[in-house]
């Protein structure tokens, strides 16, 4: 486990991703930061509780759809949300924006500009957010190997997942998660002589 400076210091990098997530368990990570913070360095732990309460009034959801009428270009409310919907299912899959643009009755052309428009990010950059954050979710409420949450995520590899993790986190993905699933272990069954780890 980190020491509490250590730890503290780490939300800044949690922070700059935390928007994007809406897992309650980052958010506690960020409490028990300040808590760990609060005795060692009492700036620190102001830092990290702002951190803590800009999460809960920014009010994501887990859609990232736009919430306001979309800009001139952008894609409609319905549009917006069948796309993220249709994400969202088959994030594990492979999906390509001309697939995604007959989900929003678009051209592909004018569709990838009015995501543009409406996301302020491109379609594959947004997919790759989403497969990095759904992996960090179950980073930290699974033990499930790397390799194994990347295929799950719909990543093509170990290497590619954490290439991608690092450019969007500027963590490796293992680094994060000695960081902040600690407490997340295999579970060990003790049978007679022998443990087993499942």
């Amino acid at each position: 486990m980190l020491d509490a400076l250590e730890m503290a210091a780490s939300t800044d990098v949690i922070f700059r991703t935390a928007p994007r997530l809406s897992t309650p368990s980052l958010l506690k990570k960020l409490l028990e930061a300040v808590s760990a913070a609060s005795e060692a360095d009492r700036e620190q732990a102001r830092g990290t509780l702002e951190n803590a309460l800009a999460l809960l009034t920014a009010g994501h959801d887990s859609s990232d759809a736009p919430r306001e009428c979309p800009p001139g270009g952008g894609l409609a409310a319905w549009q917006a949300r069948h796309v993220t919907a249709y994400i969202r299912d088959n994030i594990g899959a492979t999906l390509r924006a001309r697939e995604l643009s007959r989900v929003a009755r678009l051209s592909y052309s004018h569709f990838s500009r009015a995501f543009k428009v409406s996301f302020h990010e491109t379609i594959t950059s947004y997919i790759m957010r989403q497969r990095i954050s759904l992996a960090q979710d179950k980073m930290l409420t699974t033990d499930h190997a790397l390799s194994r949450i990347a295929l799950e995520c719909g990543l093509c590899d170990q290497a590619h997942f954490s290439r991608m993790f690092r450019r969007i986190v500027g963590l490796t993905p293992s680094s994060w998660r000695r960081h902040f699933a600690s407490d997340v272990a295999p579970q060990r069954i003790l049978c007679s002589r022998h443990v087993i780890d499942r």
